[in-house]
């Protein structure tokens, strides 16, 4: 059955899913003037398992849109409506770093705003793999996506204090190494023996200085010339 012009539209993703089938509606246009065209901007109403489900959906939002939108709105569609008027303030890098915390969030991208708990922002920061500074990216992120939230009356201001409550210690650092710095004994060792053995001023520099080794491997050799004719 073809839907009246400007109802709307139901149709099935690709893949396999819990909510295969989408219902969306235009609610503008986007023209690309170098390119002579014009592409539709859509609003989804949800994903649902069953085309009933999508189709009675779109009903109910063509009846009641706005009600049914702050009901049925993912968390997917808040990041992009909060995103485009947050990326406008910031700069390319913290652009690039909310990307990336968004994109660990894959699990709660079609989850209805309204129903998502602390638990499922725990779950995303404890299998997120990420080091520190990302989980802190992260926790902004679902810190500023709520107050966007209650802003517009979407949820009320207790969704917004879980935020709080996210832990980002639990996970720790993946990437962190166990480092133990050396000993005055194993320094000593060094010295003892760095005269047989040329390579050993090399590790005593970088304990001394504290220059990584790409950065030692980076130095010119007439910055060691300058060195050896005593002009630094």
């Amino acid at each position: 059955m073809k839907l009246p012009n400007q109802y709307g539209s139901v149709y099935k993703l690709s893949g396999k899913r819990r909510k295969p089938w989408a219902a969306r509606k235009t609610v503008g246009w986007k023209q690309i003037p170098e390119k002579m065209k014009s592409y539709p901007i859509y609003e989804f109403v949800g994903f649902y398992a069953t085309k009933a489900e999508a189709l009675q959906a779109l009903a109910n939002y063509n009846a009641d849109p706005y009600d049914l939108h702050f009901n049925t709105i993912t968390f997917e569609e808040v990041y992009k409506k909060w995103s485009a008027i947050h990326f406008e303030k910031v700069s390319a890098s913290n652009v690039n770093g909310y990307k990336a915390a968004f994109n660990t969030c894959k699990n709660l991208w079609n989850m209805k705003f309204q129903e998502i708990k602390l638990d499922h922002l725990q779950k995303v920061v404890d299998e997120s793999g990420k080091n520190t500074p990302t989980l802190k990216k992260i926790k902004i992120m679902f810190g500023l996506m709520y107050d966007y939230a209650v802003m517009h009356e979407i949820v009320n201001q207790d969704k917004r204090e879980m935020v709080r409550y996210v832990d980002i210690s639990k996970p720790g650092n993946p990437n962190a190494y166990n480092r133990k710095p050396f000993t005055k004994k194993a320094i000593k060792a060094l010295w003892n023996a760095e005269a047989s053995n040329v390579y050993l001023s090399v590790v005593l520099m970088l304990i001394y200085t504290g220059v990584r080794i790409g950065e030692m491997l980076n130095l010119e050799k007439k910055m060691l010339t300058w060195m050896k004719d005593g002009f630094l």
